[in-house]
């Protein structure tokens, strides 16, 4: 193939990215800033659910409950899913929640055959639940006190049954520098 054909697919290619890339950052200033909501007061929240499922995450998962345990939204409950960690995971989360009763643990030893780990891990926690509203989480995420009553107030406010909340990535690897922009173009492009 001669070299000015790679070239001008090499252009295609950068061209469209770009064009995707400017269309996604355009678009995504229409999007309303969770931010912008004021936070609801306790008397205006639904009870709510936290689920997680988490495997082999010692080394963040204290750091990362303690920051769903220290929300102040009053009707939190947190389903921990301990899912066939090797490491001090389900230890850890044992004693976060001996210590907070808002912080249930569910152990899963198996997986069942026809599941995946954090499919199988994610749907233990939810026959957990008795929230009017469900979150799920990753178990290494951190959350500011009051997203999940500005959460709420968009939710209500919008009249939606479904919200996903991009997260804000702090102390990235520059290799997920990287990936993140092209992750999230190959996103709004299946929307």
């Amino acid at each position: 193939m001669p070299g000015w054909i790679l070239i001008a697919l090499a252009l295609v290619t950068f061209v469209l990215w770009l064009k995707y890339g400017l269309d996604m950052v355009l678009g995504m200033r229409h999007v309303p800033k969770l931010a912008a909501f004021p936070p609801l007061e306790a008397e205006q929240l639904p009870s709510l659910s936290i689920v997680f499922a988490a495997r082999d995450e010692a080394l963040k998962i204290e750091a990362a409950t303690l920051s769903l345990l220290a929300m102040d939204y009053p009707s939190l409950e947190i389903i921990a899913v301990n899912d066939r960690s090797s490491d001090d995971t389900g230890d850890i989360l044992d004693q976060l929640a001996a210590k907070d009763r808002r912080l249930r643990v569910i152990h899963v030893d198996s997986l069942p055959d026809g599941w995946l780990g954090k499919t199988n891990g994610l749907q233990q926690g939810f026959l957990a639940t008795s929230g009017d509203y469900l979150l799920f989480t990753d178990a290494d995420v951190h959350f500011s006190r009051d997203a999940l009553r500005r959460a709420i107030h968009y939710m209500q406010k919008y009249d939606v049954a479904h919200l996903t909340v991009p997260p804000k990535i702090i102390n990235a690897k520059p290799s997920l520098k990287i990936m993140l922009p092209a992750f999230a173009i190959s996103f709004f492009l299946n929307m």
